[in-house]
């Protein structure tokens, strides 16, 4: 599968997902937002080697200094989106 393929499988995963999150009651949203930042910090180091792989190809593939800033991942900002996750758990659910 290239991957363009591969995004388009992407696309529609996520389409349904959002079809199935949609149809969860607010407390079980809530728990999967606070699952999902939990996982993210476990994951931290993980994420920050693979994350250095993209990092690399955008760097040989002359992407700017900007998107590369953008693109880049640490500590810190695999923090801050899970307590991103964790503040939108508290919101109220629309």
């Amino acid at each position: 599968m290239d991957i363009k393929e591969q995004v388009i499988q992407i696309a529609k995963n996520a389409r349904q997902a959002a079809s199935a999150v949609a149809n969860l009651s607010s407390a079980e949203k809530d728990e999967a937002l606070i699952e999902m930042a939990e996982q993210l910090i476990h994951h931290t180091d993980y994420l920050i080697e693979e994350n250095e792989k993209d990092v690399e190809y955008a760097r040989r593939k002359g992407l700017s200094k900007a998107m590369i800033d953008r693109l880049t991942l640490d500590e810190n900002v695999i923090r801050a989106m899970a307590r991103g996750l964790e503040e939108v758990a508290g919101l109220p659910d629309p």
